[in-house]
Parts: C-alpha cells; sequence; structure tokens
C-alpha cells in the first residue's frame, strides 16, 4: 500500500510512504497571528476531552479572534496508521529530525512528514481520506505504545507547536508538557464503563455490528478491556504519563450529556478567561 504526503494544495509531494526532506508552506489558520491564547485539555480516552475541545473551539470563535482545534493524537495515529499499513514507518520517524543525524526536530521535516494532519486541523479537508481510519481501536492501541518512544513525542510536540492562532488542544500531556502554560487548562475524566461505551460508538466497526443485529454487550465489554488496557499503558509509562497537572480544571463527565458535558467546560473556561 503506498501513502502520498500532501501539501496544503492537495498536490502530492512524497510517494511511496518514503519520506524526503522537501519543503512545503503550512497555512496560517484565520487569524494570521502567533499562538495568544491556549486551551489545553488532557484526560483518559473516551472522557469526552475531543467533543469538549471542538465544542469550545468553535463557540470561542467570533469577532473577537477564530480558534483552532487540535487533536493531538491524530498526530500518533497517523504514524501508527503507516506503521500498520506496511509503509515505511522507519523513514517517516527519520524523517523528523535533520539529515545530519541531530537530535532536534527539523521544522521543515515535520510540515512535510504531517502535512495530511495539518491539512485536516487548519483548512478541515481530509484529501487521502484517511482520517475515519485513525479513529479505530486498533490505531489507538498501535499509537498508545509508539507514543512511549522519546524521539516521537519530541517530534509530535515540535510539530504541534508549529501551529499558529488561538488553540483548543486536547491530547495526552497537554497540559504538563506540550503547553505546560496554557490559558487553560482542563483534566476531564468519567468512569470506565462511560468510556468504553464512547469509544465502541466512535468505532466504524460499531455500524456493521448493528446492521448484522449482532448483540452490542460482548462488544462493550471488549471495549471496557480495551479501555482499562489503555489506561494501564498511558498511566504507567516512562514517558510523560497520564496525570492531571496540578493547575488544572477538574471536570468529570460520567452521567453527562453532550450538551450538559459542553456547557460545564465552557463555564469553566470562560471563568478562568474572564470572557
Amino acid at each position: 500500500m503506498n501513502i502520498c504526503f500532501y501539501s496544503l494544495n492537495g498536490s502530492s509531494i512524497i510517494g511511496g510512504g518514503s519520506a524526503t526532506n522537501t519543503r512545503i508552506k503550512v497555512e496560517q489558520n484565520r487569524t494570521g497571528t502567533k499562538i495568544s491564547r491556549t486551551i489545553a485539555i488532557d484526560g483518559p480516552a473516551g472522557s469526552g476531552k475531543g467533543t469538549i475541545a471542538k465544542f469550545l473551539a468553535n463557540r470561542l470563535s467570533g469577532p473577537d479572534g477564530n480558534w483552532i482545534y487540535v487533536d493531538s493524537g491524530l498526530f500518533y495515529r497517523y504514524l501508527a496508521y503507516c506503521d500498520l499499513h506496511e509503509v515505511a514507518y522507519k523513514d517517516a520517524i527519520e524523517c523528523m529530525y535533520s539529515l545530519d543525524k541531530s537530535d532536534k526536530p527539523n521544522s521543515s521535516n515535520l510540515t512535510t512528514l504531517f502535512a495530511p494532519i495539518m491539512h485536516y486541523l487548519q483548512i478541515g479537508e481530509d484529501p487521502q481520506h484517511i482520517i475515519p481510519s485513525l479513529k479505530t481501536e486498533s490505531c489507538a492501541g498501535v499509537a498508545s505504545k509508539m507514543s512511549q518512544r522519546p524521539e516521537i513525542r519530541h517530534g509530535v510536540n515540535t510539530a504541534i507547536r508549529l501551529l499558529e492562532g488561538n488553540v483548543v488542544i486536547d491530547g495526552r500531556d497537554t497540559t504538563t508538557v506540550i503547553y505546560p502554560n496554557a490559558d487553560v487548562k482542563l483534566f476531564v475524566t468519567a468512569d470506565v464503563t462511560t468510556r468504553a461505551h464512547r469509544r465502541m460508538l466512535e468505532d466504524s466497526r460499531v455500524q456493521t455490528a448493528q446492521e448484522s443485529n449482532n448483540p452490542q454487550e460482548p462488544l462493550l465489554q471488549q471495549y471496557i478491556y480495551a479501555v482499562k488496557e489503555r489506561d494501564a499503558n498511558d498511566t504507567l509509562r516512562a514517558i510523560a504519563p497520564l496525570r492531571q497537572a496540578i493547575d488544572a480544571l477538574l471536570l468529570d463527565t460520567s452521567g453527562l450529556t453532550i450538551e450538559q458535558m459542553c456547557d460545564a467546560a465552557l463555564s469553566l473556561v470562560r471563568s478562568r478567561l474572564k470572557i
């Protein structure tokens, strides 16, 4: 299987899964300014942090400035997707860094490697139609383990910081490592069963199961097991383990509807930003 990396104008710049030092221009988001405010949201898988982050980015955008929503996990899931489909994964990792073997990620290489993700985040288009595939549990599992490698985390975190404008970001260690000085930090959580059910509904395989009238209870138990395993990996790993930042506001979404948890988050953000 071949994957082509795309520049933001949609033209193919890399084919066959290999990486080159091709430079592309990353289009600024609608604010056209350096990051002025950041809202960082962390928490365990399926807690609702992604839904909340999208809501906040949309709700806060207006005459005073627009906000870009960033799902940091997409960067890891994209690398996992490449690995699962036997693309030249090693070449992709090497592409993060300068050709002189520097220990610092190369910004030009990063924007090339992650062009499909940056294109999707900043413009909202998915020219390769791979975003749905990144939401599967298979990608999530590989991405979680992959993110334990220091060189990968360093490269991904550097790529994320290349984004400009007002940012609402969700994902692992966004409040402790990527944006430790964020204007607002939220730690969103929920009980295991609630989170497993949400992850099940997100997975495209559920639609197939529903169409064939297969019982959902056994499937839910599989997701509960997967969520617990993911929690263990994220909490116990040596590199950037899951933890609540000292100054993060806690939001438990167990038993809350989407509207209720989004309203609760908005109230916390407005209080902290004084808007």
